[in-house]
């Protein structure tokens, strides 16, 4: 299924942006959208120089925070800090984490470290970026 193409028009804060689109394209209050990485993370052979796939990322994920006609305003989903568990689910936790098993760490060049598998690259975000609806 295709999906609808939207842009990124202005950039109101570090959280919060405006797209193209909004209660003339259907658009609601629950939807999500995903903004674009135009530059898809390459795995290349080291020796060879093979392209041996292409992974297909996104910027960000944003939800709406107010719907106009022909324009939405995007912000960031809302982080809950400091959650109070009750003593049940505390105990459970902490068994929880007692089984955990971690795993030893390999000695890499860290410049060489970026999670081309991750869904999304977190790169800057710039009006005219595309966006589409989840």
């Amino acid at each position: 299924m295709f999906n609808k193409e939207y842009y990124v028009t202005n950039i109101l804060s570090n959280t919060d942006l405006i797209i193209t689109g909004g209660l003339e394209d259907g658009f609601n209050e629950e939807d999500t959208f995903t903004i674009i990485d135009p530059n898809p993370e390459k795995i290349i052979h080291p020796i060879t120089g093979e392209l041996l796939d292409t992974i297909e990322r996104y910027k960000d994920k944003l939800v709406v925070k107010s719907i106009k006609n022909n324009y939405t305003i995007l912000t960031t989903r809302t982080k809950i800090n400091g959650n109070k568990l009750s003593s049940i689910e505390l105990s459970s936790y902490r068994s929880m984490v007692d089984n955990i098993k971690t795993k030893r760490t390999i000695n890499v060049d860290k410049k060489d470290v970026n999670d081309v598998l991750s869904r999304f690259s977190y790169k800057e975000i710039y009006v005219g970026d595309v966006v589409t609806k989840d």
